[in-house]
């Protein structure tokens, strides 16, 4: 008589809470200035597994639970406080983001005995994502893509996918993960999905490391600076007349109030002026300045074009300023980036499109962003918060710059991680940037993500960077069929789901 085998034993829900704590833990790692690029790989495997041996209700609490929490702790990171406009934000994307382990729960007995079921999980995830950046007024702030900054092989997949195939890549390794888990690693039933993920993901590494290592940017150069103003002198113009700047932004700005403003700034201007005229003698061909690194009353604003015209001209180089305006009526401010060239001639006056919403009450832009032919490429622009954005960013490539400017302003509580997303822009679209930070981190990568330079503002003396940079970009995938890779996604889920109801009908008759 043949001895029956016992089947294993399934884990106890209480030891399920290790895997909790494990995914917790390893979740805090994954943003900010304590990100780990392996923890974000690791914690959504866990998080799965803890769903998978909890009842679905218990497990969509458990996970919740975690994001609401880490919500809290990036919250903190970032401002410093417990309430802001920001916080509501970030509780409404944690409530959404349990929505894939749910599904995966919810869907994947169906394909108990195929590996195809893995893939409800990150294609859910690329899905929640991909939303929450068209719609959330963060926009790809916090996408788990983010943390694997500096893994440049992985992150060449960007100018074919953009965001999500990133995304897609790390998630899937979850549920094959779990799925294999719960065959307890039985390499006869498992090798299939284990060797098809585990190819893709070879495959993107090796494509990634050949693009870099046969295909690097070899175009003539161009020396581009990027200067930003010292933190003692910027301190002490909030020190002494930060009242005034205030009032004037809250629109309640007295004659005395605009008196102040305009003497604070007016030393800081001569002090750009005097260091891109420098600049200029050191050979650099284009000078940035960050974001409203001087503000201006609307009555003054042409007498600051015109000396941006003659320093352009005389120095022969383009000049880009970026600037925050007084002006009389609400919302009180523009922030806008200037360009002059060579001969003086105002190129554009671009408007932020995406003002950061309770911290940045300027007049939003038209959401186009303008290019202009030049000796150095074809130069582009963009302010700081809109980079977070990438279907903003993706017209560059669409319109084939070479260059793209980004004055921005950060603080300590977003540095540096914040001018590190940006340089995703870059990889995505085929362009080089140049992002002046005034509070962060300043800095100039080229279309694969080399960074040509760097300087940050709380750990160097910051007296500006400059950087030989590429005059010619590169055609991406990305810049071609742009999120194509995310509709795709949409569709196979939406396959797999269609598939589940039709099981689940015909198991229905089946037992009838």
């Amino acid at each position: 008589m043949q001895k029956q085998l016992s089947k294993p034993a399934k884990p106890s829900a209480a030891f399920s809470y290790i895997w909790l704590g494990i995914g917790f833990i390893l979740s805090l790692f994954t943003f900010g200035k304590l990100n780990i690029p392996l923890a974000a790989w690791l914690y959504p495997l866990f998080l799965l597994r803890f769903v998978k041996t909890q009842h679905p209700l218990t497990g969509f609490i458990g996970v919740l639970l975690v994001y609401v929490i880490d919500a809290l702790y990036w919250h903190y990171q970032v401002f410093g406080s417990l309430f802001s406009f920001f916080l509501v934000v970030l509780l409404i994307l944690a409530i959404v983001q349990p929505l894939p382990y749910l599904l995966d729960w919810l869907l994947s007995s169906h394909w108990s005995k195929s590996w195809l079921g893995t893939l409800i999980f990150p294609l859910s995830w690329v899905l929640i994502e991909y939303l929450r950046t068209l719609v959330s007024p963060v926009g790809s702030i916090g996408t788990l893509a983010y943390s694997q900054y500096g893994n440049l092989p992985l992150l060449q997949l960007l100018s074919v996918t953009g965001l999500s195939g990133v995304v897609f890549i790390m998630t899937w390794l979850a549920s094959m993960v779990n799925w294999a888990w719960q065959k307890q690693f039985a390499w006869r039933s498992t090798h299939g999905g284990l060797l098809t993920y585990s190819s893709l993901l070879a495959l993107i590494l090796f494509a990634g490391g050949l693009r870099l290592a046969l295909f690097p940017p070899v175009a003539q150069t161009v020396r581009v600076a990027s200067l930003t103003i010292a933190p003692h002198a910027m301190g002490q113009v909030q020190r002494q007349d930060g009242d005034a700047i205030q009032a004037m932004i809250d629109g309640k700005g007295s004659l005395g109030d605009r008196q102040k403003v305009q003497a604070a700034y007016a030393p800081l201007q001569d002090e750009l002026f005097t260091r891109s005229q420098n600049e200029a003698r050191n050979g650099a061909k284009i000078v940035v300045w960050p974001e409203t690194e001087l503000f201006v009353l609307e009555e003054n604003l042409p007498k600051l074009k015109a000396r941006a015209a003659r320093t352009a001209s005389q120095s022969g180089i383009y000049l880009e300023l970026g600037v925050g305006v007084f002006i009389k009526d609400a919302p009180y401010t523009r922030n806008i980036a200037l360009l002059f060239d060579p001969q003086g001639k105002l190129v554009w006056t671009y408007s932020k499109t995406h003002p950061v919403p309770s911290l940045d009450n300027s007049t939003p832009g038209s959401g186009i962003l303008p290019f202009v032919d030049t000796p150095y490429g074809r130069i582009s622009n963009l302010i700081c918060y809109d980079a977070d954005f990438p279907s903003l960013a993706l017209q560059g490539g669409q319109k084939h710059v070479d260059l793209l400017l980004d004055p921005s302003s950060d603080w300590a509580g977003i540095d540096p991680w914040h001018t590190q997303n940006a340089t995703y822009r870059a990889i995505e679209n085929g362009y080089s940037l140049v992002r002046s930070t005034d509070g962060g981190l300043s800095i100039v990568v080229d279309y694969q993500g080399h960074v040509l330079a760097a300087e940050d503002y709380f750990t160097s003396d910051p007296e500006g960077i400059t950087a030989s940079v590429p005059v010619k970009g590169t055609l991406t995938i990305y810049s071609l069929v742009g999120d194509l890779f995310a509709y795709l996604c949409m569709a196979g889920l939406a396959g797999l789901i269609v598939f589940s109801v039709l099981d689940t009908r015909r198991r229905q008759r089946a037992t009838a």
